[in-house]
C-alpha cells in the first residue's frame, strides 16, 4: 500500500531503522514517490532514488537525475 499510494516521505528522525540499506531500497521500491523530505540529513544524494526531489534540512532542494 504505501509503495503505490504516497508521493512524499518526511523522516523526522535519525533512528537506524531509517539509515539502513533494507530502507534506502524499500523507497526506491515506491513508484509514486517524488519528493523525501529528511528533517535530520540522514542520507547521501548518490544513494537515493533518481528521478525524486530530496530536501535536507540546510541543503539546497535538489532533483536527483
Amino acid at each position: 500500500f504505501i509503495k503505490d499510494n504516497y508521493p512524499m516521505v518526511i523522516v523526522h528522525t535519525a533512528h537506524n531503522e531509517f539509515r539502513t540499506k533494507e530502507f534506502i531500497n524499500f523507497l526506491k521500491e515506491c513508484s509514486n514517490l517524488k519528493v523525501l523530505f529528511d528533517c535530520r540529513n540522514v542520507y547521501k544524494y548518490e544513494e537515493l532514488p533518481k528521478g525524486i526531489y530530496y530536501l535536507g534540512v540546510g541543503r539546497p532542494l535538489k532533483k536527483l537525475k
